[in-house]
This record gives structure tokens, sequence and C-alpha cells, in this order.
């Protein structure tokens, strides 16, 4: 048995959202934060064993034994004045043909219960400022829903790939007529290894008023804060780290030569894409670079080239 059910509740008319961990933790921390202020009940989870293996043993005070697995599991929350929902929040992403199977375990349990509707998250990546507020974009596998769509804020996505199962649930469920949505919170490229609660935050005030409720997002808004202090920290930090450095004092630019980019610079923003396009996380660096220099919408499409693969998740 792939399910395990510890109980089976009656609900109205339910709707469910889903999330795995993705880029910046967009699609998990808003439905775990959903799950939360709604005090949802948890009622199955699929066995892991199916879709996850044992890598090695967790040490502990010299005794060692073998790690928890990752879970993935189904809560309900009833409603008096909307549609009841099903929350499922995957805690890994299995690999390789896991993916579809998983997926469609999911949707087995949906169809069980009446779900007709599925919404999903996920984090879009582009070269905004981590100061500034995400917009949300947003897809549907159901082209009567995009209707729906333009009656709140956000823009549709017209094209490109949301990886992983985040973005994959969308086209299984579409295969058993079960609409869905999935709700894409911008975040800023140069942050992509950072988790993002501002964005999963407007995601999620999204997600509510499609879905008719309201929470309250304080803990958010204060993850916000805090994460927003750390960004700024990091890079306070490598911008001392390169003032700090011969090799990185820039030169003085006369008057005479107006907008005159140092050579020097050039070729450090040359090296620091060929770093960026092996390591994501020195992306960072070369748009604090860009910035400083004035040069980032000269060289924008090349920098968001860095991100194509898997982009969205």
């Amino acid at each position: 048995m792939k399910v395990k059910f510890y109980e089976k509740p009656i609900l109205r008319n339910p709707i469910m959202v889903a999330g795995w961990p993705g880029i910046g933790h967009v699609a998990i921390d808003a439905v775990k934060y959903l799950l939360k202020k709604l005090d949802a009940k948890l009622f199955a989870e699929i066995e892991p064993l199916n879709f996850f293996t044992y890598e090695g043993v967790a040490v502990r005070g010299g005794i060692a034994r073998l790690p928890r697995l990752p879970a993935s599991k189904f809560y309900y929350s009833k409603s008096h004045i909307a549609n009841d929902l099903i929350i499922f929040v995957g805690e890994a992403q299995p690999h390789d043909k896991g993916s579809k199977e998983l997926a469609n375990i999911l949707l087995d349990v949906a169809e069980e219960f009446g779900v007709r509707r599925i919404y999903t998250a996920a984090a879009f990546p582009t070269s905004m400022d981590h100061k500034e507020e995400p917009k949300v974009w947003a897809v549907t596998n159901d082209e009567s829903l995009l209707n729906l769509l333009i009656n709140y804020n956000v823009r549709l996505l017209k094209q490109g790939s949301i990886a992983g199962l985040n973005g994959l649930l969308l086209g299984f469920a579409k295969q058993r007529k079960i609409r869905g949505i999935c709700l894409l919170g911008e975040i800023p490229v140069y942050t992509m290894n950072i988790e993002n609660p501002k964005s999963a935050k407007v995601v999620l005030g999204v997600l509510t008023e499609m879905l008719g409720i309201e929470i309250d997002m304080y803990e958010l808004e204060t993850l916000t804060k805090n994460t927003e202090d750390y960004i700024e920290k990091e890079l306070e930090h490598l911008y001392e780290q390169m003032k700090g450095t011969d090799k990185f004092k820039p030169e003085v630019i006369t008057e005479t030569e107006p907008g005159r980019v140092p050579f020097f610079v050039k070729q450090r923003i040359e090296r620091l894409f060929l770093e960026a396009n092996r390591d994501k996380t020195r992306a960072t660096e070369l748009k604090r670079e860009l910035d400083r220099w004035d040069l980032f919408e000269e060289f924008e499409d090349r920098f968001l080239d860095l991100f194509k693969k898997g982009d969205k998740g």
C-alpha cells in the first residue's frame, strides 16, 4: 500500500494546494505557512520507501542509525465560508521516474476526494533587486481559467518552463481533466540559493485571495526583514572584499572620458561570467559588479542566460 490513511474526512468540494522544495523555497514555504495558519489536520501520507532510498547513516553520540526519509503528507482544513482544502506537503522531490509515479499517487488521492482544482507554486528568478516588491506570475493547464487569472494581481507567463513537481503536477493533472494553476513569485537571480519569504508571502497573498480565505502574514513579514538584512550584509561583505584587493581598485575616470568603463573591469566581468557559469553562487558578485558600473542593462540577457536551465522551480 503506497498511501497510508489515518482517517478519511468528508470534505465539501475540496481544492488541493501542493508544494515541494524548490528555488528560494518559495513553494514549500508558502504551502507550509498556509498549513500552519489553518491548523490543518494530517489524514494520510505516501510511503517514502517507494520513492526515496537510504544513502548513508546518521551518527549521533557515536551511534549510527538510519535517517528519516523525506515525508509526503496530506492534510485537510474545513471551511464554513469557502471550499474545504487538502494541503499536500512534500519534504523532497524524488529523482528520475519517481516524480511521475508520486504525482499520480497524489492525483489518485485528489480524485478520491473529488478535487477538481489544484494550486501549486514556484520561484521565478528575474533581474529584480532584493529590495523590490516581487511580482506574481501565473500559468494554468486549462484555457478556461485564463479569464479567472486576469481578475487577480498576476502576470501571465506566456512561455518558458517550470522545473520539478511544482510544475509537472499541472501537466499530469491535465491528463485527468483536473484544472490547475501555478503561482510563481519573483526572486532576484543572485539570491537563488537563499530562502525567500518575501516571494512566498506575495504568492500566498494571491493564493489566499483566490481561495477566499484570510490568514495573518506577520511571521512572513518578520522573516522577510531578517532575510533582507542578511542579503545586505552578504553583499557588503563581497564589496569590501573587492575594495580591499589591489586588482579590484577602480581606475580614475576623468571628466574628459564620461561613461568609460576601465579595461580591467571588463576583464573582471568576463572572469565572473565564467565563474558564475560553473558556480551559480558567484552570480551575486557578478550582479554587484555590473550594478557598480551601471552595466547590468548591457549584460542583462547574458546574465539571465546563466539560469536558463531549470530557472523556475
